[in-house]
């Protein structure tokens, strides 16, 4: 089961190195049996440039076209996948142990019911708070609920889907500047079972949460999603946060 990993970047030249440098080099990704894709917005930096150095491939938005949303990014690195598993991972995330991690993959994937897959978002650990772990760990559990009882959603930080489902519903919705997220795992639970993975865990950083304050992004988080149930954002542009 040959797995595509698809990285939406947007300047994000001094953190994508250390999110690649993850899946190894070109030899062990082939021992893994997976493929590296980055997907970039059109950065002004050397993002793209370095991402040539440490991916299998690398497509760029042009940028004459007007700004990219993030589910454009996505389904234009979703396009050159040859795998039978699509995870899609932002820039700034980290899985630990490549092979532990995509085994998983694998394993959850056997089961043919699976459409779509997601997993605990934690913060780096080095610079988790204790409000950090209790807020993303209760929140993992009310994502986990939810998707039990077969109400469809994730964050976006980390999303597997197999690739023949992600194709069937045309991707993500490219004209959703937020909530695209939300809005594809809802769409997938409608034709098939999602899988949440509590006990496996993935981390990020914690930029986001320290620029704005857990407060303001609940608040966006909820009115987007609430805002996706119709297909559509409540926020005109998420802004990047570096």
């Amino acid at each position: 089961m040959k797995i595509s990993v698809v990285i939406p970047t947007l300047t994000e030249a001094t953190t994508i190195s250390g999110m690649l440098d993850q899946f190894g080099d070109s030899a062990r990704r082939r021992e893994l049996d997976l493929e590296v894709i980055v997907s970039d917005g059109g950065s002004k930096d050397d993002t793209a440039a370095v991402a040539q150095r440490l991916a299998d491939k690398v497509v760029v938005w042009d940028t004459a076209k007007g700004r990219q949303t993030i589910g454009l990014g996505r389904n234009m690195g979703a396009a050159e996948a040859i795998g039978d598993i699509i995870v899609f991972l932002d820039s700034d995330v980290r899985i630990g142990d490549a092979a532990t991690f995509f085994g998983i993959v694998r394993q959850t994937f056997a089961d043919p019911k699976i459409v779509a897959s997601n997993c605990s978002v934690l913060i780096y650990p080095q610079d988790q708070t204790l409000f950090d772990a209790i807020f993303h760990r209760s929140f993992s559990f009310i994502l986990w609920a939810l998707n039990s009882v077969g109400y469809g959603t994730s964050r976006g930080e980390c999303q597997m889907v197999r690739r023949v489902n992600f194709e069937q519903l045309g991707g993500y919705n490219g004209k959703m500047p937020t909530s695209e997220d939300f809005d594809l795992f809802h769409r997938l639970s409608k034709i098939g079972k999602i899988k949440y993975l509590l006990g496996t865990k993935v981390y990020e950083s914690p930029r986001r949460y320290r620029k704005y304050g857990y407060p303001k992004l609940l608040l966006l988080w909820v009115s987007n999603w609430l805002g996706a149930i119709f297909h559509r954002s409540n926020t005109a542009e998420w802004e990047e946060v570096r």
